[in-house]
């Protein structure tokens, strides 16, 4: 016998989480030190993954709104990751430069 499974993805997850444990940490983003610089709840990070979604909703033409690739030009934090969700929850695919330029200067800043 097979037993069917629902697919979970990680923003069904985090969207779980935002209801189940809105006080609870999603994310910490730690220094070089690795000591904590910054942290998010789920209920923070429910907020803005949902204001991003709703921008890029407003800002994007009607054809762009599914599927379609938004590239991020974030340094690494959690402002990429709020950034990352808030395109997946608008159907949007994130995607980060390659550009060998984009990259030598991301990694001066």
């Amino acid at each position: 016998m097979t037993e069917e499974r629902e697919a979970i993805t990680v923003l069904h997850r985090i969207v779980s989480n935002f209801k189940e444990h809105p006080s609870k940490t999603a994310y910490s983003w730690l220094d070089k030190n690795c000591e904590v610089e910054s942290s998010i709840t789920y209920q923070e990070l429910d907020v803005a993954t949902q204001d991003i979604a709703i921008e890029l909703l407003k800002t994007t033409s009607e054809s762009a709104h599914s599927g379609k690739t938004v590239v991020l030009c974030y340094t690494p934090g959690l402002e990429f990751i709020n950034a990352f969700l808030g395109c997946l929850r608008a159907g949007l695919i994130p995607g980060k430069p390659t550009s060998p330029l984009y990259l030598v200067m991301w990694s001066v800043a």
